[in-house]
């Protein structure tokens, strides 16, 4: 019976030359209620990194990892997003003996409360950008060709009154959530349903309009 044992040697000389380490990481900036610590989970699986991530009540986010160093750093390098709405400003690194204490990647959530005004929050963030990019795509076309323009200011007179819908809605349920002013589990339920109704029924009307543009 042969044995290769290769493989297992090198593995153990990897090991060697990148000793497992643990970093408490602490990121600064915008990047809370903008869908961030989605973004560190995902890197932090294709690198195969484990750990956690979790909001501060400073407004960072924490997370605390273990890897070799070189994976590691390229973690904080892929997690050092700008691109709106994440906006880091600076990382803190702090290196640590590793305790092994992890199996996977997790995200840290807060009370139910807190995790719904975030999601919320999030959306909310979303709907704006991606309300401003349109805004600035319907200018551009403007001064590029003058024989469409009433049709472009029309079309996004009709966006920025859904988006102002969209976003008061949002506003609304992420000040309820704060203020803890929605008193009941079904009163929660309705306002929810109401705010993805109106998101859905916004994606259909695009859709039509842009069918009928084709």
């Amino acid at each position: 019976m042969n044995t290769y044992c290769e493989p297992a040697q090198d593995e153990q000389s990897e090991n060697r030359m990148n000793p497992l380490q643990r970093a408490e990481i602490t990121v600064h900036g915008d990047v809370q209620a903008v869908g961030y610590r989605y973004a560190v989970k995902r890197t932090a699986m294709k690198l195969k990194i484990l750990g956690y991530a979790q909001n501060m009540p400073d407004g960072t986010v924490r997370i605390i990892v273990e890897a070799p160093k070189n994976t590691i750093q390229k973690f904080i390098e892929t997690v050092r997003i700008n691109k709106p709405p994440i906006t880091v400003e600076h990382i803190e690194t702090k290196y640590t003996k590793p305790t092994g204490e992890f199996k996977f990647f997790t995200i840290k959530y807060g009370e139910l409360a807190e995790e719904m005004a975030e999601g919320f929050g999030t959306g909310q963030s979303y709907i704006n950008l991606s309300r401003a990019e349109n805004k600035q795509g319907f200018h551009s076309l403007k001064d590029e060709t003058k024989a469409m323009h009433i049709d472009m200011n029309e079309n996004f007179a009709a966006m920025s009154t859904k988006y102002d819908a969209i976003s008061r809605n949002l506003s609304g349920a992420v000040k309820a959530i704060q203020n803890e002013s929605v008193q009941t589990r079904a009163e929660l339920i309705r306002a929810v349903d109401s705010l993805s109704k109106l998101v859905q029924a916004f994606i259909e009307d695009t859709r039509r309009r842009r069918q009928n543009k084709d």
